[in-house]
């Protein structure tokens, strides 16, 4: 069920409905219906099968809770690990390392057939996966408190509002916020719908419009010329940022409109100074569960251990860990080459002195130093994006082989959009050139990565009054507010009747 579907539409309404006019001791319980009914409408088998794998690690918590022997907790966590970990392999990375397997075996001579798996991925599997590894993680380390309400619980780990695309919650910050009764608040729903209709703006009007563009490079990458394949990395360097922030927005505003804060994802990501920083303010909530359950317990192990100093085990284990979660991202080489590469680049910043991995705040040198990584970020996204890694290739090493030619190319990767067709009729220019008609579209495109830049610039740079969009927009005067909202929601509707569908938000397929 996608969020701009009628049908979430209405599930939305009619839940926020009964859950402020109900009697206040079913409030959660509506919230917990509504995700129920979200997950069972992608599939009535993974629903069944997801909900008894969260079933069996509520009881396998209250056991580590009741447990004291080391043995028998160790044992209890190690089921629970292996159980969440294998199904997220079965589905999302059986096929992946059956082929690798096959690949390694062909060139020794050996003949093996593949064997592969005809299944979709579960929705939002690997958000839930790793949320249910740090709660059970946590409840073993005992920082954690074991829930006792089955119903609570299961709304950790499926409140339809992030189920899909996170933020990777954790159970000391979701838990207590779903445990009271919720007052209506006008402030918080207006606060909430605000900040859905910013997410919304985000993905149908800048994320999709990129997507056209990005799209035409990355499927046809041979075609394309030098300075059509440095677009279409820069349109995609905006376009995911504006497509999975977007989703954060989107449901940190939904579950505002309940009372509930989610964990903030974004930071202005493209202003950081180094690549260390940029994992700081890019899906934070991931960065966390990293540094906590992986990057710490893996250097701990090492240290321990004595066989390398301390910093070649920070840049081992920063290289391992990023290369880890560039396959949790999908299984393809290219995630995984991502990974990698991130996680080089980190380990070799922490080898460079204090004063390279540090800006000079309002200085020439900082922004520098920030458009070299945000070049260095751009460039890596390559990976992310491309269909296999002899498309990324293709696509670095032939970035200023055909500089030469002519710029006309450059529109080649672009569709006419019946918005900027329609809007140019009503201006009175109906006879326009297709050539023009797709110039206008490429201007429209780079005024909106200007629009998204400058109000992350207004966050990050800006009068403290500025340091949320919503207060900006708090301080205009009636008919100037009015005029935003109204303006943004025109853009919304006349983009999502443009196209015949709205695509998946990226993060959707992880």
């Amino acid at each position: 069920m996608s969020v701009f579907s009628l049908e979430f539409s209405a599930l939305l309404i009619i839940t926020v409905f009964a859950f402020y006019t109900l009697p206040m001791r079913f409030q959660w319980w509506i919230v917990l219906g509504a995700s129920v009914i979200f997950y069972v409408t992608s599939s009535v088998t993974y629903a069944v099968l997801i909900a008894g794998a969260i079933l069996i690690d509520f009881f396998v918590a209250r056991a580590i809770t009741k447990t004291d022997p080391p043995v028998v907790r160790k044992r209890l966590l190690g089921f629970s690990l292996i159980l969440n970990i294998g199904l997220l392999f079965f589905f999302k990375y059986f096929n992946f390392f059956s082929e690798a397997v096959a690949d390694l075996l062909a060139p020794c001579g050996v003949s093996y057939e593949a064997a592969t798996i005809d299944a979709a991925l579960p929705l939002g599997i690997s958000f839930i996966t790793f949320a249910k590894i740090g709660y059970m993680l946590d409840v073993y380390n005992r920082t954690t408190e074991s829930e006792k309400n089955i119903g609570s619980f299961f709304l950790f780990l499926g409140f339809f509002p992030n189920i899909t695309a996170g933020p990777i919650e954790r159970a000391r910050h979701l838990l207590p916020q779903v445990k009271h009764a919720i007052l209506f608040d006008e402030h918080q729903l207006t606060r909430g719908l605000r900040r859905i209709l910013w997410g919304a703006f985000k993905k149908v009007v800048i994320a999709e419009r990129l997507a056209v563009y990005v799209n035409g490079v990355f499927d046809h990458p041979h075609d394309a010329s030098s300075v059509t394949l440095i677009l279409g990395i820069l349109f995609f360097t905006f376009q995911i940022y504006a497509d999975f922030s977007g989703y954060t927005d989107i449901a940190r505003g939904i579950a505002a409109l309940f009372g509930v804060e989610l964990f903030e994802n974004f930071r202005q990501p493209y202003f950081a100074f180094s690549i260390l920083d940029f994992w700081r303010r890019w899906h934070i909530s991931l960065t966390n569960w990293i540094r906590e359950f992986m990057f710490m317990p893996l250097s701990r192990y090492f240290l321990r251990r004595e066989w390398f100093s301390a910093r070649t085990i920070q840049v081992a284990s920063y290289i391992i860990v990023m290369s880890v979660i560039g396959l949790w991202h999908g299984a393809n080489w290219t995630f995984v080459v991502w990974g990698l590469i991130h996680g080089i680049l980190m380990g070799v910043e922490t080898t460079l002195p204090r004063r390279w991995r540090m800006p000079q705040q309002k200085r020439l040198p900082a922004i520098l130093q920030t458009t070299l990584v945000f070049i260095i970020i751009s460039l890596t996204w390559t990976f992310f994006r491309a269909n296999t890694l002899a498309d990324a290739s293709y696509v670095l090493t032939h970035l200023f082989a055909s500089l030469n030619s002519p710029l006309k190319h450059v529109l080649d990767p672009l569709a006419t959009d019946p918005i900027t067709v329609s809007t140019l009729d009503f201006a009175g220019f109906s006879d326009l050139s297709v050539t023009t008609i797709k110039t206008v579209q490429l201007g429209v495109s780079f005024g909106l990565i200007g629009f998204l830049l400058f109000t992350d610039w207004l966050t990050e740079h800006g009068p403290a009054h500025y340091a949320d969009h919503e207060h900006v927009i708090d301080r205009l005067p009636g008919v100037a507010r009015w005029t935003v909202y109204y303006g943004a929601i025109a853009l919304v509707f006349a983009s999502l009747n443009a196209v015949a569908s709205i695509t998946d938000f990226v993060y959707v397929q992880f």
